[in-house]
């Protein structure tokens, strides 16, 4: 005798609208902890930023973080140093899980979540909150035995530059320059990856008239850097073997260059004699550092910038018509078989110059 048992199956309407109705939930928890953490934030937050902070981090706990970061508002700078020390952790845990190919979770979910979370903290950071900000990024960059952490420290700096306010507070651009040329002598990829984007970011980011009164000094760091990278344990990463010269990975890569470029390339056109000066040699010290096959896009834009100037050389004084006849040969010394086309140009030029 066969039975025949009829079990009732839910209607997909059915399912959908339980998850519309959870989905509703979780929505109306969630405006709910934004209106109590708007309205006695410190109070909320010394009860939910170590729940957050748990690690190994799940997606709820990345969300509840992501949460109170966005709407905490400049409260949440009292706990900056752990937010963001617990997100390099978990930024390098996942990185470590994928490398390892380990069961599957919600990394991608969560890597988004935690980014998201550190642009809520450098929005909402207040002016008085910087200083404490930019000590914490420069203790993961300057992890020596760590490159996943400096990697992230680079990763926040952008962030930082990104996402704070800091149009006025020009004092930090210094230090901020500061800490992304520190990296420049990095050899790690990833690092480079960080540096050329935090690099990046503060050339779109900060007024280029203030970048430019920095010249000076961002030539001052590069040499700080390249006499650090020469004394290294590992210098035979960045030193030619052919010629003995050092190349620096950081300037063959393209976003990298042509961020630096951009910056001596403004004060060459735009600043006034001093910063002009500065600026051809700041382009010479960065070109010696490229490996020569990485310089074939550049160099006619380049040397073209350099006639232009040279060609109203009876506006600027002696000084900056010697820089930009040593610059010139600089072009010629590392690229000369990129400037066949610039050959009569050239020559002109430097008769003038010998007259």
């Amino acid at each position: 005798m066969r039975l025949h048992c009829r079990i009732p199956v839910k209607s997909t309407a059915y399912i959908k609208a339980g998850e519309a109705a959870a989905e509703s939930e979780a929505a109306a928890s969630v405006r709910g902890l934004k209106e109590i953490l708007q309205s006695r934030p410190r109070d909320v937050l010394d009860f939910l930023i170590p729940i957050a902070v748990q690690s190994p981090m799940t997606l709820r706990n990345a969300l509840l973080l992501e949460t109170a970061c966005a709407a905490a508002g400049d409260a949440i700078a009292h706990y900056m140093a752990k937010i963001l020390h617990t997100i390099v952790g978990e930024m390098k845990i996942l990185s470590k899980e994928e490398e390892a190919g380990a069961g599957a979770r919600d990394r991608e979910a969560i890597r988004e979540t935690l980014q998201k979370s550190v642009q809520h903290v450098m929005s909402a950071l207040p002016t008085s909150a910087l200083d404490n900000c930019l000590y914490e990024i420069q203790v993961e960059i300057s992890n020596e035995l760590s490159a996943p952490n400096r990697s992230y420290g680079f990763f926040l700096l952008e962030q930082l530059v990104r996402y704070a306010d800091l149009t006025e507070s020009d004092e930090y651009v210094s230090t901020i320059l500061k800490y992304i040329l520190g990296g420049i002598g990095e050899t790690d990829v990833e690092v480079l990856e960080r540096v050329s984007a935090a690099l990046g970011a503060a050339l779109e980011m900060v007024d280029m008239a203030v970048l430019t009164e920095e010249i000076d000094f961002v030539r001052s760091c590069i040499t700080s850097t390249v006499s650090d990278a020469r004394h290294r344990a590992d210098k035979k990463h960045i030193i030619d073997p052919t010629t003995g010269k050092l190349h620096l990975p950081f300037f063959s890569m393209r976003r990298a260059f042509d961020s630096m470029l951009a910056l001596f390339n403004f004060g060459l056109m735009n600043g006034d004699a001093k910063t002009r000066v500065s600026s051809c040699y700041g382009i010479s010290e960065i070109l010696v550092l490229c490996d020569p096959a990485s310089l074939k896009p550049y160099m006619s834009k380049l040397t073209g910038s350099l006639i232009r100037v040279s060609g109203d050389s009876n506006k600027f004084p002696a000084q900056l018509k010697e820089a930009i006849l040593g610059t010139m040969c600089t072009c010629l010394e590392v690229g000369g078989a990129f400037l066949k086309a610039f050959a009569p140009q050239l020559q002109t030029t430097f008769i003038k110059g010998i007259k």
